[in-house]
């Protein structure tokens, strides 16, 4: 049995990853948001003791219209978190055997084709920048900490995710596509 904290942990992919954990008789803290609202990071660090495991899933949703002021939101709700995060576990005594941090495939750009993890990250792109500062923060890290990126792509689920929201223009008829 392991011990686990999750950022994210309400949203989509955390409270399913969460259920799964449990299933599997795990034990996971759920890293609750004001805790990264706090000046400091004593009580994320108190948060995080004893945990084997950090799994980082902040971030603002990303399905929404970019705005100068939403995008600002993404950033802080990525990257300032991970630092507040990174910061609370370098200060642990006995730090968690690995962090998974998230990121997200907009790091390579709309270009088609497979891309690789040493591939560069698309110029010009807002995702990909954002991409490139998130996991940036990620690999300050204690070194005895293995550290995990993952890059998820657009997540498709029935019962949410984006897929209902793809399928929305099919219900009146819409439909696109691609060629």
């Amino acid at each position: 049995m392991m011990n686990v904290a999750i950022t994210g942990s309400g949203g989509f992919i955390g409270s399913h990853l969460v259920k799964r954990l449990k299933m599997f008789g795990h034990r996971v803290a759920p890293l609750q948001h004001y805790l990264f609202t706090q000046d400091g990071v004593d009580c994320l660090t108190q948060a995080l003791v004893g945990c084997h495991a950090v799994i980082n899933l902040a971030g603002a949703p990303i399905n929404r219209r970019w705005t100068d002021a939403y995008k600002k939101e993404l950033v802080e709700s990525r990257v300032m978190t991970t630092r507040k995060l990174v910061e609370a576990v370098n200060r642990l005594h006995e730090p968690p055997e690995v962090m998974i941090s998230a990121s997200a495939v907009g790091y390579y750009g709309p270009s088609s084709g497979c891309h690789g993890e040493q591939d560069a990250p698309e110029a010009d792109s807002f995702l990909a920048e954002l991409c490139v500062a998130w996991e940036k923060e990620a690999g300050l890290v204690n070194g005895s900490v293995r550290l995990v990126l993952t890059r998820f792509g657009v997540v498709l689920s029935p019962d949410g995710g984006a897929l209902p929201e793809m399928m929305r223009p099919a219900r009146f008829g819409v439909m696109a596509s691609a060629g």
